[in-house]
């Protein structure tokens, strides 16, 4: 016959061979097995919770990171960058340095297609440009610099008005060099992020 037994403070478990019932059957060990069980299967679940609840809160926050982005480049820095690209191709095909290479004949021809282009293409796009500067610049992304984008908006402002009086204020209101490739630079690095949080 083999007897184990255990003692805490007033009360003694043991484990024997004796009878029928396997040692997990007497005594209290029924009752221990059931807190165990019941123990054991409440941290499983709580740790489950956790993880759901957790995993949930990250795709939330993946969801509204993305929803940002998504806005960011819809709104902003897509549209910005190809009314500026449309417009650096209407001023390199059509503008005043291409014209400057004509003799006088197709000179006046060419200057009169540039007023057309200058009218139907850039103004028009100015405007747009000035209104995206206007009322989305809050969608700037973080390092980007709204000073760049107000320059660019008060030289397109100028611009507008030196085409009806021809003030030459407007010298004052310069083009800012780099804005098309800042624009650029900020547009690609919002794909990347938004990559990123798809990944």
């Amino acid at each position: 016959m083999k007897e184990f037994s255990l003692t805490i403070g007033d009360t003694t478990w043991s484990i024997s061979t004796v009878g029928s019932e396997a040692w997990y059957q007497s005594g209290d060990w029924p009752l221990i097995g059931a807190i165990g069980t019941l123990a054991i299967s409440n941290a499983v679940a709580i740790f489950i919770a956790l993880y759901q609840q957790r995993v949930t809160r990250k795709s939330s926050e993946d969801f509204a990171l993305r929803s940002t982005i998504e806005k960011r480049l819809e709104e902003f820095y897509n549209p910005l960058l190809a009314l500026l690209s449309e417009n650096r191709e209407v001023f390199s095909k059509f503008g005043p340095s291409r014209i400057a290479g004509l003799e006088s004949g197709d000179a006046v021809v060419a200057a009169e297609v540039w007023k057309e282009m200058k009218l139907g293409v850039i103004v028009q796009n100015n405007e747009k440009i000035s209104s995206i500067i206007q009322s989305k610049s809050h969608l700037l992304s973080e390092g980007d610099d709204f000073e760049q984008y107000l320059r660019l908006k008060l030289h397109i402002d100028s611009y507008s008005i030196f085409l009806k009086v021809g003030s030459e204020v407007h010298e004052q209101f310069r083009f800012p060099i780099g804005i098309e490739d800042r624009v650029s630079k900020f547009r690609t690095e919002q794909i990347r992020e938004l990559e990123a949080t798809k990944g």
